[in-house]
Formats: structure tokens, sequence, C-alpha cells
């Protein structure tokens, strides 16, 4: 019976420790989540911009406004992040934005020229 009470109480400690680590785990579900929106110009009234390049700043996450300003990102790590709106002609725009693990943020975002008339 002595030899049985160590064995039996390594095998609770480990029962044990095994389940301290379980409950430290990550909760399921996906690291990332999607952002997506249409980019328009400030020229009159709003119209789409194709060809604007959207990135997320420290990652490799990236896409470029379709032709009727639309733009995805399917796959941004999860948290705060900044988009970064870019394209020849317009003045580059910043905006912080709060990514939802395994949910969706949408972004429009209207940018003005960066050529002013009569300068």
């Amino acid at each position: 019976m002595h030899m049985r009470l160590p064995i039996l109480a390594r095998v609770a400690a480990a029962l044990a420790l095994a389940g301290c680590g379980a409950a430290a785990s990550p909760p399921p579900g996906p690291a990332t989540g999607a952002v997506a929106g249409v980019v328009r110009f400030e020229h009159g009234p709003p119209e789409p911009r194709p060809g604007v390049r959207v990135r997320v700043a420290g990652t490799a996450a990236e896409a470029r406004t379709d032709s009727a300003g639309r733009y995805a990102l399917p796959r941004v790590p999860a948290g705060r992040r900044t988009l970064e709106f870019r394209a020849v002609g317009l003045v580059p725009v910043d905006t912080a934005v709060r990514v939802p693990r395994g949910g969706s943020v949408r972004v429009d975002l209207t940018m003005a020229s960066a050529v002013r008339p009569g300068l």
C-alpha cells in the first residue's frame, strides 16, 4: 500500500498541471478578422476610386481597390491596426481600426486630391 500512494500522488499532480495548461490556452477561433470597404475620390460628388493601395501597417496584408472602389482584406491580424490608403495624385490617409477576432469591420473612405488649383 505504501508504494501505491506515491504513484497516485504523481498521477494527481500530473493531471492538475495538465488542467492548468489547458486553462491558459488562447480562446478558440481565428486570430484574424476581415476589413473591407469602398474608397471614393472627393471631386464634386464623391465617386469610386480604383487603384488605391490599401495596406495594414506592420503586416503583409495589402489590397487594391477595384473599378467600383471596393477593397477586401480577408486575413488581418486581430486587434488595433492602422490602414494606409495610397494613390498617385491623392493625399495619403492613415486611419486606425480595431479588427475583431473572427469578425469583420467596414472602413469606407473619401480621399482628397493632392493637387491644389492655383498653386
